[in-house]
């Protein structure tokens, strides 16, 4: 029984529909946005910072592979990458990062983000499908 809790715990379907709502804000940054991945990169990263690792399913490696976007994202961080930043403050936990790293790694992120949105639009449509 206490898989079961733990389960759908952990792919709760409110979460996962929030969740996608902010994730398909950072795709359209991304997708739309102007410039290198970079530069997207860091136009999307304030609303980067509202999606929660914690808040997505763990199926199909949605949640891993958000979590690996925010560790690439953070490991030139100065500070820890759990401190929350004042809110007047302008830039994201991931500003130093984004800076430092290579087009191409940027590229590579966009893509895991990308690939975890397409499952997690997957995953809500099939739990939303199974209500009606």
């Amino acid at each position: 029984m206490a898989i079961k809790e733990s389960n759908a715990e952990e792919n709760n379907i409110n979460h996962a529909v929030y969740m996608l709502g902010k994730l398909t804000d950072v795709i359209i940054v991304l997708v739309e946005g102007e410039g290198n991945a970079k530069s997207r990169l860091l136009e999307a990263s304030h609303r980067l910072s509202r999606v929660k690792p914690y808040m997505l399913p763990v199926m199909d490696e949605i949640r891993e592979d958000v979590e690996w976007a925010f560790a690439e994202l953070t490991k030139y961080r100065e500070k820890s990458r759990y401190v929350l930043l004042p809110e007047d403050y302008p830039g994201t936990i991931f500003d130093d990062t984004i800076h430092r790293i290579k087009n191409r790694t940027a590229s590579k992120i966009i893509g895991k983000l990308f690939g975890a949105w397409m499952r997690l639009s997957d995953f809500v449509d099939q739990h939303l499908g199974k209500r009606h």
